[in-house]
């Protein structure tokens, strides 16, 4: 290192400044931003094709829209009153705009500040524009995390929207509610009417096809064995079980499970391509039934662990 005077002063130039000694440090990483969430341009065309009422019995279906309906145009709505003290005496102090997406007011009662969703679970959550369509979704038997990639937003907001849109579901549609929860927890695993048709249907081509002779060379069960238990994979297929519980109860391997849902969500998808969504809507609820089911069991084991594990001190034995 140069002592000198120009040593000493060359060095400063060169180091950052208010540390003329100090050594650069690692290079920062640059902040990544999440991808903002579709407009409310594409909405529309994020739901093509996309029926919240497939999986609903037909009783159901005027809640559900009915909901819907609210739950798109509760964010641009106005407030019958006060939601601290019901009075309808106000003032209008911030007008809705770019900055403000909806009118904000203040009570001449009690002197508070709301709108129309202050108090409410919609209070603070962003993007009203896609409430409607990330239900939608939801009826039509999406999950979460499909739904958060449709509609770019995150995991974790699509989790919180998925419990404050039950809650007002519960309030605004409770029958809905009901079914859909039963549904949603496997409480329940019975189809709608005209899903049920679709499934005897179902069941009793494949029967026909397990006794007609031949390979079926063209069709999706082509050179498959095991005819006799066709009809009865087929029925549990419609309940929504796992390649796992298929191979137990079947008496086969996860690998020949795995195949035979293969060849008939196939088969299913082309005679009856709603009773395919149902198929896999139920499936996914399996999934998360035993993921849950084991979380809750390695978190009994861990707490009873705990309890039970002690910590053996030396005893000090006095000469």
């Amino acid at each position: 290192m140069d002592t000198t005077l120009t040593g000493i002063a060359r060095a400063k130039e060169e180091s950052p400044a208010g540390h003329p000694l100090q050594a650069p440090g690692p290079a920062r990483k640059p902040k990544v931003y999440r991808k903002p969430a579709i407009p409310q341009q594409e909405v529309e065309h994020a739901l093509a094709g996309i029926d919240p009422l497939r999986h609903l019995p037909v009783q159901l279906h005027g809640q559900a829209l009915a909901f819907l309906a609210w739950l798109g145009a509760i964010s641009d709505s106005e407030p019958d009153g006060c939601p601290y003290c019901g009075s309808t005496k106000r003032k209008l102090r911030f007008r809705k705009g770019p900055k403000a997406p909806r009118n904000l007011y203040g009570c001449l009662n009690c002197l508070g500040a709301y709108n129309v969703l202050t108090g409410t679970p919609l209070a603070g959550m962003r993007n009203p524009h896609l409430w409607r369509a990330f239900m939608t979704l939801r009826l039509a038997g999406w999950s979460i995390w499909p739904i958060s990639l449709h509609l770019h937003i995150s995991t974790r907001g699509a989790c919180g929207w998925d419990r404050q849109f039950l809650l007002l579901m519960e309030e605004h549609a409770p029958e809905l509610q009901r079914w859909w929860q039963a549904h949603q927890d496997r409480i329940d695993i019975g189809m709608p009417e005209p899903l049920q048709r679709q499934a005897d249907q179902f069941v009793a081509w494949v029967e026909r096809m397990s006794r007609t002779p031949g390979r079926l060379e063209g069709t999706p069960f082509q050179y498959m064995a095991f005819r006799a238990d066709w009809a009865r994979y087929a029925r549990l297929l419609l309940q929504g079980v796992s390649d796992t519980d298929a191979a137990s109860e079947l008496g086969t391997s996860h690998a020949t499970a795995g195949k035979w849902r293969r060849r008939f969500e196939q088969a299913l998808e082309k005679r009856h391509p709603e009773l395919t969504g149902w198929v896999r809507w139920q499936r996914a609820r399996r999934y998360n039934e035993v993921s849950e089911k084991t979380r809750r069991e390695a978190h009994e084991q861990a707490c009873a662990g705990a309890t039970t594990k002690r910590t053996v001190r030396p005893v000090n034995r006095g000469v």
